[in-house]
C-alpha cells in the first residue's frame, strides 16, 4: 500500500512473496514498473485510491505492508477500512511511519508536528526545510490517533519497534536520544469459518517461496522474449504475428 517506486515491493518479492503494489501516483508507479521491466520479479503494479470503498474489490491478502506512506494519505480511517476489508482473518498489516513523538533534529530532519503549533495540532502541514517534507508536506497525527484508529478497525497490535537512530544521523543531542521511527505489526482479529486461526510466523512457506521463484523465472523469461522480439525486423515480427493468429484460429476450429 502506497508502494511508491517499489523499493519495498521488490524486497518482498525477493523474499518469496507474491506482490501487488498499489499507489495513487502515476509517476511513482511508472518508476516502479520500469524497475520491474529492467529486473523482473513477477510484481504487479496498479493505480489505486486506498480510501475508496471500491478499492481492491473481491481481492484478499495475507499481508499488507505500508512503508512511510500513511502520513501521505489524507483519510486514515478509510484507508484502514480498506486494509481491514481485504485482509484475511489473522492477516498482518505492517507499517512504518515517522514517530509521532519525534521532536526533530536540525534543519534536515523536521519534527513530526508543526513546531509553531505543537504536538496536539493534527492535520496536514508543510515543513520549512528544503527536503522531502518541505516540498510535499505530510499529515501529522498523534500516537493515540493511530492506536485508536487501528483498534477501531479490528487491527490488534502484535509487535512494535522504535529503532535507535543510526550513529551520526542526529544533528543535536536530543535527536540522538529519541526514536525517529515507529514500526507496528498488527493483525486482523478473529478468524472466519474454516480458516486457520494461527498467526502466520513468516513471510512465506517454502512451498510459497518456490512458487514465487518460478514466477520470477517466468517473468524474466517473458521479458527476455519480449526484448528478443523487439530486436527482430518489423517484417519478421508481422509474419510471426500472423502465424500465431492462424494457429489460434485452427485451435478454435478444432
Amino acid at each position: 500500500m502506497a508502494c511508491g517506486h517499489g523499493r519495498v515491493t521488490r524486497e518482498l518479492a525477493r523474499r518469496g512473496a507474491h506482490v501487488l503494489g498499489v499507489d495513487i501516483s502515476p509517476a511513482l508507479l511508472a518508476n516502479a514498473k520500469a524497475a520491474e521491466v529492467r529486473s523482473p520479479l513477477g510484481i504487479t503494479y496498479r493505480w489505486a485510491d486506498v480510501t475508496s470503498p471500491r478499492c481492491l474489490a473481491r481481492e484478499t491478502f495475507e499481508i499488507i505492508v505500508c512503508n512511510f506512506g500513511l502520513s501521505d494519505i489524507d483519510d486514515l480511517p478509510r484507508a484502514l477500512a480498506t486494509v481491514a476489508r481485504v485482509l484475511n482473518p489473522n492477516g498482518l498489516f505492517v507499517f512504518s511511519i515517522l514517530h509521532p513523538c519525534f521532536p526533530g533534529s536540525g534543519d534536515d530532519a523536521p519534527s513530526s508536528w508543526p513546531p509553531d503549533k505543537g504536538y496536539f495540532h493534527q492535520g496536514w502541514w508543510l515543513a520549512r526545510n528544503p527536503g522531502f517534507r518541505g516540498k510535499i508536506g505530510s499529515n501529522f497525527r498523534m500516537l493515540s490517533t493511530y492506536l485508536n484508529a487501528l483498534t477501531g478497525h479490528g487491527l490488534q497490535i502484535d509487535e512494535a519497534a522504535e529503532p535507535r537512530p543510526p550513529a551520526g544521523n542526529a544533528s543535536d543531542h536530543l535527536g540522538a536520544q529519541v526514536p525517529w521511527y515507529l514500526v507496528l505489526r498488527t493483525r486482523k482479529v478473529g478468524a472466519g469459518p474454516g480458516m486457520d486461526a494461527a498467526l502466520p510466523t513468516g513471510m512465506a512457506t517454502e512451498k510459497q517461496r518456490e512458487a514465487a521463484r518460478r514466477n520470477i523465472k517466468k517473468a524474466q523469461a517473458a521479458a527476455k522474449e519480449k526484448r528478443t522480439m523487439a530486436d527482430l525486423p518489423r517484417s519478421t515480427r508481422t509474419a510471426l504475428g500472423k502465424q500465431g493468429a492462424k494457429v489460434a484460429r485452427q485451435k478454435r476450429s478444432s
